[in-house]
């Protein structure tokens, strides 16, 4: 996994912390990017072949699972 410098880091905290203000959008991206049998997204797909490509946690279960944390932090769930 490539590491991230700590300005990308500060751009997806505050990604994180505009998507937990929309709960809906959360529960559904973690929903749409689940890990299928085989440790893949089942929502990250190679274009045109629906085939899962990357290897799940993807970015975007990532970013839904920090909105979850900075919920919690604000104290709602």
């Amino acid at each position: 996994m490539a590491t991230i410098s700590s300005t990308e880091q500060s751009q997806y905290e505050r990604l994180a912390e505009q998507l937990a203000l929309m709960p809906e959008t959360v529960a559904r991206l973690l929903v749409d990017h689940a890990a299928d049998d085989t440790g893949r997204c089942v929502g990250c797909t190679r274009p045109g072949t629906g085939y899962p490509a990357r290897v799940h946690p993807c970015t975007l279960h990532r970013l839904a699972l920090m909105a979850l944390a900075v919920r919690r932090r604000m104290g709602e769930r």
